[in-house]
């Protein structure tokens, strides 16, 4: 059936559900989110990439890939700014959510009897969906907050393509649009010119499950599309950033868990798909995926040549 993309001004947090997995065995736990009772992919406003697309690698970690966005106001539109502030609340709005089910249920989230917000706040809760920035000592730092997307490497087998994946289940790559709706070719060589700092653009999102690793809740989103700028082409066949049609992606019913394990099974990171994979197999492979999300921060983004001037518009 077809899935109907969310725009960030349709997202209503009173509308998200939760269907948790647990491995019987190992007790680790998938929450998979719904937004009446379907996946959550928002379509965001226009946005600033403070850092374009970063490439992390070290000799200790695995190659990773990822897209911050800021919620800094856009002082060029007025208009935009509404929703760049409306899309900001409401994701704060999400990460209240998840921390009160936290909070209400803490044995079935974090295996806790019982606990606090401050302790969820400050432990079993360490990287919200808006990620305010401080400095060392803790302190706020007078910069915008920040969401942060994973962009997933593509894999043919145990081989990464040197592309990015926005379903492995669907065989599709990420796409990038420039203002008048031509695809831009993004590679892992490529990325950080395509998509530089200081870039802005609409980008379709995936929140595509919240991991529990032991005590500790990681909310998981993913870059499946974006536009550098305003689009004036009526194609919504693959562009789907469109702001003036419907926007549609055809998927499967995703009414139950089964239905949203089978999305997992394709859309993880280092696991390679097997038709018969089961719960319990899905979730082994859980850990070490966010492990890897974890240890990227202690990397050191890859230095490469500056992006000439007017790649990107």
């Amino acid at each position: 059936m077809s899935l109907n993309i969310i725009k960030s001004t349709e997202f209503n947090v009173a509308d998200v559900s939760f269907i948790m997995n647990v491995d019987k065995t190992t007790k680790r736990k998938i929450f998979f989110v719904n937004h009446n009772k379907k996946p959550i992919y928002i379509k965001t406003p226009k946005m600033y990439f403070p850092s374009g697309i970063k490439h992390w690698k070290s000799d200790a970690y695995p190659e990773s890939f990822e897209l911050e966005v800021s919620f800094g106001e856009d002082k060029s539109d007025p208009t935009n700014n509404v929703k760049i502030l409306d899309f900001y609340e409401k994701m704060k709005d999400l990460d209240s959510l998840i921390k009160k089910q936290i909070l209400d249920n803490p044995m079935e989230w974090i295996g806790k009897k019982k606990t606090s917000m401050e302790m969820i706040e400050e432990s079993y809760y360490p990287k919200p969906i808006v990620k305010i920035p401080h400095d060392k000592e803790g302190n706020v730092l007078e910069y915008a907050p920040k969401m942060r997307l994973k962009v997933e490497r593509e894999r043919n087998g145990d081989t990464f393509t040197g592309k990015f994946s926005s379903s492995n289940r669907d065989k599709t790559q990420v796409l990038m649009f420039d203002e008048n709706g031509t695809d831009l070719e993004l590679t892992e060589d490529n990325c950080e010119s395509v998509v530089p700092k200081g870039t802005k653009g609409t980008l379709l999102a995936q929140l595509v499950n919240i991991n529990v690793v032991g005590d500790k809740v990681y909310p998981k989103w993913k870059l499946v599309q974006g536009k550098i700028s305003k689009n004036t082409s009526s194609r919504i066949d693959r562009n789907i950033m469109d702001d003036d049609e419907d926007d549609v992606l055809e998927d499967f019913d995703s009414d139950t868990p089964e239905k949203h394990i089978e999305q997992l099974q394709e859309d993880l990171d280092d696991l390679e798909v097997e038709e018969d994979l089961d719960v319990e197999e899905v979730v082994e492979n859980l850990e070490q995926e966010v492990v890897d999300d974890l240890e990227e921060v202690q990397a050191t983004p890859v230095k490469k040549p500056r992006a000439k001037r007017g790649v990107v518009a």
